[in-house]
């Protein structure tokens, strides 16, 4: 990530867990699209909204 975002938690029960900080996050959607096992999920964009953009589009041409 460019902007530093994602972290480990090193405390408490989820140590070692992933954790996005939402101020460093500027939604270019990096991590997502690095993410192997698909554990990110960018706000605003999962598969749902991702097609009906696609969709639209398509009806617009």
């Amino acid at each position: 990530c460019p902007y530093s975002a994602p972290s480990l938690l090193e405390e408490g029960p989820f140590t070692g867990k992933a954790k996005i900080n939402p101020v460093l996050c500027k939604g270019c959607g990096l991590c997502v699209a690095s993410c192997r096992s698909g554990a990110i999920k960018l706000k605003g964009f999962d598969n749902d909204q991702i097609f009906a953009q696609i969709f639209a589009m398509n009806e617009a041409v």
